[in-house]
């Protein structure tokens, strides 16, 4: 689960970075954006905070096995997911494809993401029951202090804290990749989460991206010798 939201979200923050650096207002709206969407965030937590410089929803799927794990683990894994949550500035919400009140919430936050819907209500954080909660809706106090964080008390930040503490019961191992790779593999690129129908409309939307960009920059050379031989006409 760490490794999983972890990656994906450096990936997401070097792919808006790349495109910032191509596209100088790009980094202003996004700034701006972020601070809306941030506002309910007071001026500490947010110092400990690395929020996904895009709006994203963490989806913790098959609800209906995780309900029946022990209490205790619920509850620890709940902890969890809320400070990853809190920490990247996401909304957070459970599903299961099996059980009937799920679909219909998933399908209004697509909406509200692909669509500008408004966003759907609620606040749970009961770890008994499905948890929802909505970007700003949640603190570091109520999330409470992680499991065993006494013996991590030489952690560089919160989030190596939450994480340590997150390893020590959970060992973050897929395949040939561990929690110590999550900074040196793309999860693009690895075949852990190889997914071809997904990767082949990543693919078109990239390509679709540069020939936007390479567009654009097209055009704004062409304007700018437009404006640069007006000028010399106007000279003479």
């Amino acid at each position: 689960m760490w490794i999983t939201i972890e990656k994906t979200v450096d990936t997401v923050r070097r792919l808006v970075e790349n495109l910032e650096r191509q596209d100088v207002n790009l980094q202003t709206r996004m700034a701006e954006k972020s601070r809306l969407r941030l506002e309910k965030y007071d001026s500490s937590s947010l110092k400990m905070c690395t929020p996904c410089p895009l709006p994203i929803t963490i989806v913790a799927t098959k609800y209906d096995e995780f309900q029946n794990f022990e209490s205790e683990k619920r509850r620890h894994l709940c902890q969890f997911l809320r400070f990853l949550a809190y920490s990247y500035g996401a909304n957070l919400m459970m599903y299961s494809s099996r059980m009937e009140q799920f679909p219909k919430l998933v399908k209004n936050m697509i909406s509200h993401f692909a669509f500008g819907t408004v966003c759907p209500q609620g606040y749970i954080t009961d770890h008994n029951k499905p948890m929802f909660i909505k970007c700003g809706f949640d603190n570091l106090e109520a999330i409470g202090i992680p499991p065993g964080s006494d013996n991590f008390m030489g952690a560089s930040s919160p989030f190596n804290l939450w994480r340590e503490s997150f390893i020590s019961l959970w060992p973050q191992k897929t395949g040939n990749v561990d929690v110590e790779d999550t900074k040196k593999q793309d999860p693009m690129i690895d075949p852990v989460f190889k997914e071809p129908s997904i990767d082949n409309l990543v693919e078109i939307k990239r390509k679709e991206l540069e020939n936007h960009i390479r567009s654009k920059r097209d055009r704004e050379a062409a304007e700018a010798r437009a404006a640069e031989r007006i000028a010399k006409i106007n000279v003479r």
